[in-house]
């Protein structure tokens, strides 16, 4: 019972952050996409994981991929005001819309070149978000997972800053 009041209250929490604090743009929508077809890389480049491409969103109020990964990377940090706000559910929010909106920007992501970056980023905010809440915190795995995933968002920054790659 506990677990689906969680649950509960994470969508509650997502739907008022989108409406009362969203960027004056037009919100977005998650759905279930099945024909989506996963990101095109020859075989032997693939990353192995799950298949994620069917979390999808029909649009967003991002302007551009740097646009997100610039405030997912800000709110990602430890003590950055999106985590004092939403406090527990921030990581877990933030990791599922990174499942989705990595693969809204799907096309953009292959043009950089980046694909396989962000194919692992992707899996670990999947990993992320997949974890059972009680306890988390303090579990290993959670605790490798976020470095994983602060270090990857790191990386795949840094790349888009050090290529200049126009958006």
């Amino acid at each position: 019972m506990n677990k689906l009041f969680k649950i509960g209250l994470v969508g509650l929490m997502v739907g008022g952050i989108l409406s009362a604090c969203g960027t004056g743009t037009k919100g977005y929508e998650f759905v279930q996409n099945n024909e989506i077809q996963s990101q095109s890389v020859s075989a032997e480049e693939e990353i192995e994981g799950p298949d994620l491409s069917s979390y999808q969103i029909e649009a967003t109020e991002y302007t551009d991929l740097k646009v997100y990964i610039e405030e997912l990377k800000n709110h990602w940090q430890d003590g950055s005001e999106y985590k004092t706000q939403y406090g527990d559910m921030a990581e877990w929010t933030l990791a599922n819309g990174a499942v989705h909106y990595i693969n809204y920007f799907e096309d953009d992501i292959e043009k950089m070149g980046l694909t396989n970056d962000f194919k692992e980023l992707q899996i670990v905010a999947y990993e992320l978000k997949s974890l059972d809440d009680d306890g988390k915190e303090v579990s290993n795995s959670y605790k490798e997972l976020k470095v994983k995933f602060t270090t990857k968002l790191s990386e795949i920054y840094t790349k888009m800053l050090e290529e200049k790659i126009p958006q």
